[in-house]
């Protein structure tokens, strides 16, 4: 009996042990054989006092045919990071069946290779991604388990995340979702408190590729609990959003968001027929900030290339109808790969009730073609109705753009209504090649103080109407210091309105 208490006593402290919560670091391979494995143990045991670090060697490679489900959750001071240690590859989970859920929905209840259930305080870093069926729908996913229990402080970064897209239209990359658990319907739960919104969600230096759309977040919809604080790139740290859409016939986006607040998009490189993509053949976005999207909107920095061949489907840039609280929009650059469609091109639209708007330092990046029959082309439109407030256009670089057929061009298109002040100056709409469409370098219209000044025009032409610098509208409306100079129209149309126009005033009061 004296020798078997002992042993007793020693194997009841080791039970301890074993079911004790998981605090320090960790290595993979090593204290676990898989990601997948220290996962399962951490849902059995929690996270401990300091928090939990599992440090994944770099060249490991794992498969699963089912998702990685993440069930317990962080705190600020017990947090969870899974991260690439060493050099190498990054470490790569490959899922290789083709899912278990038959989703019919975009954002719909859907396969993941990695699910985060309400989890809080996490960190991926480095940990890349693949699938081999377009029947798994998202890479990395969060979800809602209930109304009051969203993910907060989510961090996902510096993976390759490569999905298999084939025809479906429901593959992303990233998935910031509403807790949907219907397999046709995104709409997922109705938020009743502040710790069920998915808020400050930090995803930067990843590079996305073979999805419908690279990275989707979707909010509640009910008052006061949309979404809060998501960050998409940072300054050294963009994603790569490279292969979306092209697959399939319906909307495709770098970045779709519906029912958030405090948005920042930055720094990040768009390309959806790059990395081994096509060109889309339906409505194609950069950045789509659907409803609901509200507070201080960022877009800074952005490299936005757009490859569209639908027949009449459009094309956006960064595209945005919702009356935030501010707009800034700054220092993006476009470029063109094949666009034939006739639909509506727009590099930058912010048609929306905003009061604050502020638009600089956008540029084509070397040249910008489309070769479609028609269409019109925008490169920067806002036709709101703010009650009040201003926006600020200036410095903005819109040159060595070519369009064919009788599309119509607008380099800046501003027409807000009254009580909304208009500042149009520094701006350079310059080489502009068309065909018999209308021509406008810069077009301000409706009622509202406007002031149009210290823009260079010139190097238009065309076989169309020509307008160098357009206004209708405006009390007062000032123009001043331009230049406006070099604008061709080859057309020999008879007609009452001169076919070439440096300023145009067609409408106004104290103008």
């Amino acid at each position: 009996m004296r020798r078997l208490i002992p042993m007793f006593f020693a194997v009841l402290l080791a039970g301890i042990v074993v079911g004790q919560p998981l605090s320090g670091s960790y290595d993979i391979p090593g204290d676990y054989a898989t990601i997948a494995l220290a996962v399962a143990d951490l849902n059995v045991k929690n996270v401990g006092s300091g928090g939990v670090t599992f440090n994944v060697a770099a060249n490991h490679t794992e498969t699963v045919t089912a998702p990685i489900t993440i069930q317990v959750t962080g705190t600020a001071g017990n947090t969870i990071v899974f991260q690439k240690s060493g050099s190498g590859n990054n470490p790569l989970i490959t899922r290789t069946d083709a899912g278990t859920i038959s989703t019919t929905g975009y954002g719909a209840s859907g396969d993941a290779i990695i699910r985060m259930e309400g989890t809080d305080y996490i960190t991926f870093d480095g940990i890349s991604l693949q699938s081999n069926n377009q029947g798994i729908e998202y890479g990395y996913m969060t979800h809602k388990t209930s109304a009051t229990n969203g993910s907060q402080y989510v961090t996902i970064k510096n993976a390759v995340i490569s999905m298999t897209k084939g025809t479906s239209g429901m593959v992303i990359g990233i998935y910031i979702g509403n807790g949907s658990t219907s397999t046709s319907s995104a709409t997922g739960v109705t938020v009743t408190a502040l710790t069920g919104r998915n808020t400050n969600i930090l995803i930067t230096g990843n590079t996305v590729r073979g999805t419908h759309s690279a990275l989707a977040f979707r909010g509640s919809s009910a008052t006061g609990f949309a979404d809060d604080n998501i960050t998409i790139g940072a300054s050294g740290e963009g994603n790569l959003l490279e292969n979306y859409g092209g697959g399939n016939v319906s909307a495709a986006h770098g970045v779709y968001m519906i029912y958030a607040t405090n948005v920042n998009i930055s720094h990040n490189t768009f390309n959806n027929s790059g990395g081994g993509g096509s060109p889309h053949t339906s409505t194609l976005y950069g950045v789509f900030l659907s409803s609901g999207v509200a507070g201080d909107i960022v877009m800074n920095n952005n490299d936005i290339t757009l490859a569209n061949t639908a027949a009449s489907s459009a094309s956006q840039g960064l595209y945005s109808a919702n009356a935030a609280a501010s707009y800034a929009v700054h220092n993006n650059t476009f470029s063109s790969g094949t666009i034939t469609s006739t639909g509506t091109l727009y590099l930058i639209y912010l048609s929306s009730n905003c009061q604050n708007v502020n638009v600089s330092g956008n540029q084509i990046n070397s040249s910008f073609e489309r070769s479609s029959a028609s269409g019109t082309m925008y490169c920067y439109y806002n036709s709101g109705s703010p009650a009040a407030g201003t926006e600020n256009i200036f410095d903005n670089n819109f040159s060595n753009i070519t369009v064919s057929g009788s599309t119509s061009f607008y380099g800046i298109y501003s027409s807000t209504l009254a009580a909304h002040t208009a500042n149009i100056y520094s701006n350079v709409v310059s080489n502009i090649s068309a065909g018999t469409g209308s021509l406008y370098g810069i077009y301000g219209a409706t009622s509202n103080t406007r002031s149009i000044y210290t823009n260079s025009v010139y190097g238009l032409n065309n076989s169309g109407i020509i307008y160098g610098i357009y206004v209708s509208g405006g009390n007062p409306a000032l123009v001043f210091d331009n230049e406006v100079f070099n604008l061709t129209s080859a057309s020999s149309s008879a007609t009452t309105t001169q076919m070439v126009n440096g300023i145009y005033v067609a409408g106004g009061t104290n103008t």
